[in-house]
């Protein structure tokens, strides 16, 4: 069988080799940082036998909370890209090189305004790479220090030790800390290291606090430097006013500092952060200054979100239909493995109604272009590309139309279950990259 010479161009063009390289020598780059990220900056980390600071960016999992409040797993691109998943550890490299040295590395503004994320504390003897509970389903991305930082963007934020839950609208110690505004996105920018690829290597068992495990490729293509990386995560499709996900990521990532509980009755010895264990972003910003739920008579009661608090609604996810996925932390690594076997099953459900003789195949049936796939997608070798995903999507979606249209006659009904279930799988991560918006969450930085 031979696909039409224009078709067979376009697959390869979309889905096969890289195009021609614009990544430029020695030139600046900036790191564009959006989602419920901690920066933790590590002086002692060990690049062979030296001594290397880096910064450390951590995500909480977000298994604890109802999957409509779940953001999705981070990006990693230039306008395509990857996905960084499952949860784990990753070293961001510079042409290769995890964990470079900066000696002008800062967090400080430089020449830029300067941005406020938010400070928070952690635990005594804390180790970022130590396996509890919770850290075990945090991801964390190992990255050279910038020269300096500037906000994305900034919004009004108050905090409480306590919910306010039952006392609406009377506020109940709900106060700025330190700042009225505070960091919704960083950029990192990087003038003293200039690298001209860009990619992420998948470290092993962090029993030390070094390089020597970070070691397992990624994949064949790293990226250019085009000016901007992107790490980014996408809120969830809710425009509720009162940023649930916000909210319930930042109880997250408190946890994933001090997993000591928040609510009460709080133990003697209380959680590290517990003065601010509750946010409430504004709802609202006019001419007389930012408006909070507390002070709103539209009686939003956003605050009353955080009561019960999400940790009691855990119970809510044991309700997700099998194979529903959400958070960085439940993703599958998206592999070629992933595609590849289904793609088999269906070429052999494909080739037994051909070879029934119950249907004349032709070659513009969108299905047929599924076996083809199997060489294109080999080219890749490891994981495929944000874009070739959302490719794939387009595909599949076409050619569950064109089985349907046989499906009442004589359609093999096991390949329309394994193709419903591959759509199903190819589009968790199809609809994490379009049409949604950024997470807005607050950054903080962890000392």
């Amino acid at each position: 069988m031979k696909l039409p010479l224009f078709l067979s161009v376009c697959l390869v063009a979309l889905l096969g080799s890289p195009l021609q390289s614009n990544a430029q020598t020695g030139k600046n780059l900036d790191i564009r940082l959006v989602g419920p990220w901690i920066l933790f900056t590590d002086s002692n980390f060990k690049v062979g036998n030296d001594n290397v600071t880096v910064l450390i960016l951590m995500s909480p999992g977000m298994d604890n909370i109802p999957e409509e409040d779940q953001h999705a797993p981070p990006t990693f691109g230039n306008g395509d890209g990857d996905w960084v998943t499952p949860a784990g550890v990753y070293c961001v490299t510079f042409d290769g090189v995890c964990a470079p040295k900066n000696a002008n590395g800062s967090l400080n503004s430089g020449p830029y305004p300067n941005s406020y994320p938010l400070a928070v504390k952690v635990p005594g003897n804390w180790k970022w790479f130590n396996p509890t509970p919770e850290q075990a389903k945090a991801t964390y991305l190992i990255l050279p220090m910038p020269d300096s930082v500037s906000n994305e963007g900034e919004w009004p934020v108050e905090f409480a030790p306590a919910s306010d839950y039952g006392n609406y609208p009377t506020p109940h110690g709900y106060s700025y800390s330190g700042t009225p505004l505070h960091s919704i996105g960083l950029h990192l920018h990087y003038t003293s290291l200039t690298p001209s690829k860009l990619d992420f290597v998948q470290c092993g068992s962090m029993t030390n606090d070094n390089s020597s495990s970070c070691t397992k490729a990624h994949n064949p293509y790293p990226l250019d430097n085009t000016g901007t990386l992107s790490i980014v995560m996408k809120a969830p499709d809710n425009d509720d006013p009162c940023d649930p996900h916000v909210r319930a990521a930042y109880r997250e990532m408190l946890l994933l500092l001090d997993d000591t509980s928040l609510d009460p009755p709080l133990p003697a010895n209380q959680n590290v952060n517990q003065q601010i264990a509750f946010i409430d972003p504004a709802v609202d910003v006019n001419q007389s200054g930012p408006v909070f739920d507390g002070d709103t008579t539209t009686e939003l009661d956003c605050r009353g979100i955080d009561d019960p608090p999400y940790t009691s609604l855990v119970g809510l996810n044991e309700e997700k239909k099998s194979g529903e996925q959400g958070s960085s932390e439940a993703m599958p690594r998206m592999e070629m493995a992933n595609i590849l076997a289904p793609l088999n099953e269906i070429s052999k459900a494909v080739n037994r109604i051909s070879e029934s003789g119950r249907e004349s195949l032709r070659i513009h049936d969108p299905y047929l272009i599924l076996p083809i796939q199997r060489s294109l997608l080999s080219d890749r070798n490891l994981y495929p590309s944000i874009s070739q995903m959302a490719v794939l999507s387009r595909l599949f979606r076409q050619s569950m139309k064109a089985i349907r249209k046989q499906e009442v006659r004589h359609t093999d009904p096991a390949l329309l279950s394994l193709l419903k279930s591959e759509i199903q799988f190819v589009s968790i991560y199809d609809q994490t990259t379009k049409g949604a918006k950024d997470c807005l969450a607050v950054i903080m930085t962890a000392n």
